[in-house]
């Protein structure tokens, strides 16, 4: 469907855990994280692809210094050689 999703989470029970997201997009609904312990790359919140057919991947790393944080990365517009 093409509801916007929220997606929130808390700190693992291990130190190195690390977590892999993959959002397959299916129309214009938007993913959001609600987590204010992430620290997105340069410090701006991802705007994800929203293209119908494509796959954003999201990446973090859990470490528990400075009271715990999420260190967070994308990886965006994984489609088929062939979609425009």
């Amino acid at each position: 469907d093409d509801n916007d999703r929220n997606i929130s989470f808390s700190a693992p029970p291990e130190e190195s855990s690390k977590l892999i997201i993959i959002v397959k997009h299916t129309g214009t609904g938007k993913v959001l994280f609600t987590n204010s312990l992430i620290k997105w790359l340069s410090g701006q919140e991802p705007h994800f692809t929203r293209i119908n057919g494509s796959t954003d991947i999201v990446l973090l790393k859990y470490s528990p210094l400075n009271g715990g944080n999420y260190f967070g990365a994308v990886c965006y517009n994984f489609r088929d050689p062939q979609t425009p």
